[in-house]
């Protein structure tokens, strides 16, 4: 069984004049919204051996504050470019060479691309997709070569402001 954690980059702060998209850092929001996913990935008893950053600022501030209300160790966060951008082909490509040992792997990347993934690996089309929104999928195999379209299942949706309505 392996398990893929698909999470949108935490909430942005808004890009100041000429900065480029890849330097957007993370807003305070984003920071709260990662403790509030993280607590409900461990009430669920899904942590991740791998969090996997787009090179985005944003995305790899998301990423390390997951790492840190997850009580893993910074060295599980990995930046890989392929997660920036619409390249879902090279993405795929990336998932399947994982290593089989990890059997609990979480992306932290951007929408759109993410959504299609989500719609490759599930058949499931998400209308929206707000910042920090996680989807924990279950794939029925021992290595990540074998995903296969349409095949994984929705253990569980994640949405910040949905967990903190709910007291979590």
């Amino acid at each position: 069984m392996k398990t893929l954690i698909i999470s949108r980059h935490g909430k942005a702060a808004q890009a100041t004049e000429n900065q480029p998209d890849l330097l957007r850092e993370l807003a305070s929001r984003g920071q709260k919204d990662a403790r509030v996913i993280a607590q409900e990935l461990i009430r669920k008893d899904i942590v991740p051996g791998l969090i996997l950053s787009s090179p985005a600022i944003r995305s790899v501030q998301t990423a390390r504050y997951l790492a840190k209300y997850l009580e893993i160790s910074y060295s599980a966060v990995v930046t890989r470019d392929v997660l920036y951008g619409n390249f879902t082909t090279d993405l795929f490509s990336y998932i399947e060479s994982l290593c089989p040992e990890e059997k609990v792997v979480q992306i932290v990347g951007h929408y759109p691309s993410l959504l299609l993934v989500v719609e490759f690996l599930t058949g499931l089309v998400l209308e929206r997709y707000p910042t920090l929104a996680t989807l924990v999928l279950d794939f029925d195999v021992n290595n990540w070569n074998e995903l296969v379209e349409k095949k994984g299942t929705v253990r569980k949706l994640l949405i910040p402001k949905e967990l903190k309505y709910s007291g979590i």
